[in-house]
């Protein structure tokens, strides 16, 4: 027959599962390998957020050239060297409403054009001051 007082003689109890030690380090590792990615998903996320910045003011950048080429075209001479938003009079000239999508307009932007060409567009969606000065890398760029 089969003895079932005996003890095990490896040293365990015989109950499985983690020692305190055991779980403590597991969960030590589990907060350094957090303290690692958390740095870098926040940069990856602040580089995503940009690129969308920036492919904004790509948008609206070739969306008034080719309205300033139109606007050559037909005769309409805007007053300034500059737009900066729908309230703008030049505006309906270098960048109407209809030329580009509602959300994309109802942001801030601010288009500068020498004559008929486009030398650069800030584009940003936060309140910042009305000249989309960049003082944290929210504002989208292209041109220049």
């Amino acid at each position: 027959m089969f003895d079932t007082s005996m003890r095990q003689t490896d040293g365990k109890s015989g109950r499985a599962g983690f020692t305190l030690a055991e779980g403590l380090l597991v969960l030590g590792i589990a907060a350094v390998l957090a303290a690692a990615a958390v740095p870098s998903a926040l940069h990856l996320w602040a580089n995503a957020n940009q690129c969308h910045l920036n492919r904004c003011a790509e948008t609206i950048f070739l969306t008034a050239q080719r309205n300033l080429a139109a606007a050559k075209t037909l005769g309409r001479v805007p007053t300034q060297a500059e737009v900066s938003g729908p309230g703008d009079a030049d505006a309906a000239i270098v960048l109407p409403e209809a030329s580009v999508g509602p959300s994309l307009y109802a942001g801030h932007w601010v288009i500068e054009y020498d004559g008929w060409t486009v030398r650069e567009v800030r584009y940003w969606e936060a309140d910042l001051p009305e000249t989309g000065a960049d003082t944290d890398g929210t504002v989208g760029r292209y041109g220049g």
